[in-house]
Formats: structure tokens, C-alpha cells, sequence
């Protein structure tokens, strides 16, 4: 196996899709550290999770500049034509190819879809997103950063089953191993033991973990059944269009939810600088993820999550004085060994091929 490693070192795709999973873990846990904070803060003044979510989504319209700015370089502009892995008929007009609009709506992206198709298509990403990512920031209202880090690392092994059963992936007795250490080390670090039924606030908090993994992994699943292996301008196009969903059905869903009282935020009491760095962390993870499931397997790319667990529990011990428990030290050993696995398998596949 150490030889397996070492040959696979030299396998640039291999070393570019690390520093992706590495590049994921960083960005994640910075934002979710800011955002944490945001909610600790000013809860009193800011308790609208969704005003967080909308925040950062908007911030994915930055992602549409590779491609604009490679089509006025001349590196866009290839017309494709077939059908994509929906099954669906497609083609782009050559008199498209040097059209701004026409790399705005992915036609000259490599994606085979008319405008139609793709925004429709981006539409549902759109919603998976807005769910995880809602979800997500409501968990962290609720309990511990290092906690709700850890239920969400549990993506790889809805991921797992997802890439078996739609992209037909097999995973082998290594490669589901290291999903049952991933979900072993995450039950460990949440001791649902010590609170769960004791705290109805601990309880939804985890709840929406949970669910937020469970979009998550629907997410880099379809995307990677929808899109295929969209190059690295077409996946910030795409997320640039959640951007864009998120300025104009996010903003109308955000003013109804605010006008209805369910949640409240007050502008001076919003702590904008930690606000905007969450944010941008928040982008790069975006795009991080986006770009990693285009190069690389799903599975493989949310292990980034799962690295974020022990990393949130040593900023939590640091900055706010929460030291993990024996079990708790268990779960990241137990989450780190399943990431190993995983890599591990991802370079016998490759050395494979």
C-alpha cells in the first residue's frame, strides 16, 4: 500500500485533487468558525440563519469571471453538440460561439445544453443547495460549530451510496470500510449518548445537520450525473447561476421570511467584516467543491468535509475554550483513518486504469 502511495505521488491528478480536499477542509472550517460566530455574537440582533445563507450565495456571481474573461482571451468558444447524461438531445449553433450570452447560458461551456436546460437544471441544484446550506447555518444557532461539523461529515457515506446506486460505482470491501469509519468517528465525536432527548434545541440542531449532509450528498451526486465532467470555467458558470438565483428567488424568499417575523435581523447589529470573510471563505470552499467533483470522484472530494471535524474541535478548544472528550478523540482518529481509506482506494483506482 505505501508503495501504491508513493507511485501515485507522482500522478498530478491525483496531487491536483488533494489540494482540492485539502483547499475544501480550510475554507470550510473557516466559514463555518465565521459564521459560528456571527451567530454567538449578535443572536439577539441577527437570528436569521437564511440572511446568512443568502449572503453568501450571492457572492457565487464572482464565479462567472473565468469564463467571461477566457472568452474575450479566445479559450471559449468550442461548439458542442450530442447528448448529455440525461439523455437529452442538444446542440449550439456555431454563430453562438463568440456570443457573450452565449457563455453566460453555457452554451459554449462543453455542457451539450440549450440555455433552457441549463438554467432549469442549475434551478435544481439551486434548491439543493439552498436547503444544505440553510439548514447547515440553523444547526450552528444550536449547538457547537465542532459538532454540527462532525454530523455534516457524514456526507461521504450518503455520497457513497449515492455514486453505487446512480453513477455505478463499486466500492469494495476498502471502500465501504472507510465509510463506516467515517460514520463511526462522526457517532463518536457527537456522543448522541450524553445529549440527545435531554435538549430539544441539541436535538433539531443535530437533526439539521443531518439534513444539510443529506442535501449535500444529493448535490455532488447529481452534479456529477447531470454535468459529467464539466470543465473548470462551465462549474463556476454554474454556481455563478446560483448566485444569480439566489439575487432574485433567494432575495423574494428571504424578504417574505424577514417581513413574516420568523426571523430578524438588525442591520446595526450585523458584524459585517466576520460576515464578509465567512463569505469569501464560503466562495472558495464553493468553488473548491464545484471544481473538485469535475476533476475527481464525489466521493473522494467530500472527504474535504470530513477533515474539517478535528480541525473545527482544535479552533473550538483554542478560541473558545471546548476541549474534546476521550470519545471525541476517538471520533477524529476513527474520521482521519476513514479519509486514509479513502485516498488510499481513490490511488488503487487510478494505478488501475
Amino acid at each position: 500500500a505505501i508503495a501504491d502511495l508513493s507511485a501515485a505521488a507522482m500522478d498530478s491528478r491525483f496531487l491536483y485533487s488533494l489540494a482540492i480536499v485539502f483547499g475544501i477542509t480550510l475554507t470550510q472550517s473557516g466559514s463555518t468558525q465565521c459564521s459560528k460566530s456571527a451567530q454567538d455574537d449578535i443572536s439577539k440582533s441577527m437570528g436569521s440563519p437564511l440572511f446568512i445563507t443568502w449572503s453568501g450565495t450571492i457572492f457565487n456571481i464572482f464565479l462567472a469571471l473565468p469564463a467571461l474573461l477566457g472568452k474575450h482571451r479566445g479559450g471559449l468558444g468550442v461548439a458542442h453538440s450530442g447528448c448529455d447524461r440525461m439523455g437529452e438531445a442538444s446542440a449550439v449553433s456555431p454563430a453562438s460561439r463568440t456570443s457573450t450570452a452565449s457563455v453566460l447560458f453555457g452554451e459554449t461551456l462543453g455542457l451539450g445544453l440549450r440555455p433552457a436546460q441549463f438554467l432549469a437544471r442549475v434551478f435544481m441544484f439551486y434548491v439543493l443547495w439552498l436547503v444544505a446550506n440553510y439548514a447547515f447555518q440553523y444547526s450552528l444557532k444550536l449547538v457547537a460549530a465542532s459538532l454540527a461539523a462532525s454530523l455534516f461529515s457524514t456526507c461521504p457515506a450518503f455520497v457513497a451510496v449515492g455514486s453505487v446506486a446512480l453513477l455505478g460505482r463499486q466500492l469494495g470491501v476498502l471502500g465501504w470500510s472507510a465509510v463506516v469509519c467515517t460514520v463511526l468517528g462522526s457517532v463518536l465525536v457527537v456522543e448522541p449518548w450524553e445529549g440527545i432527548g435531554s435538549s430539544s434545541s441539541l436535538t433539531l440542531g443535530l437533526m439539521l445537520a443531518l439534513t444539510a449532509s443529506l442535501c449535500a450528498a444529493a448535490y455532488k451526486v447529481l452534479f456529477k450525473l447531470v454535468f459529467n465532467d464539466p470543465p473548470p470555467e462551465a462549474v463556476g458558470m454554474i454556481l455563478a447561476w446560483i448566485g444569480v438565483y439566489a439575487m432574485t428567488v433567494g432575495a423574494a424568499l428571504l424578504a417574505a421570511v424577514l417581513f413574516s417575523g420568523v426571523e430578524a435581523v438588525a442591520e446595526a447589529g450585523v458584524p459585517w467584516r466576520v460576515l464578509l470573510l465567512g463569505n469569501a471563505l464560503s466562495l472558495g470552499f464553493n468553488f473548491f467543491v464545484g471544481w473538485g467533483i469535475a476533476v475527481s470522484d464525489p466521493l473522494f472530494v467530500s472527504l474535504g468535509s470530513v477533515l474539517t471535524v478535528p480541525l473545527n474541535i482544535v479552533i473550538d478548544a483554542c478560541v473558545r475554550s471546548t476541549t474534546p472528550t476521550a470519545m471525541q478523540a476517538a471520533g477524529m482518529v476513527c474520521i482521519v483513518a476513514g479519509f486514509l481509506l479513502l485516498m488510499l482506494l481513490d490511488v488503487l483506482e487510478r494505478r488501475a486504469r
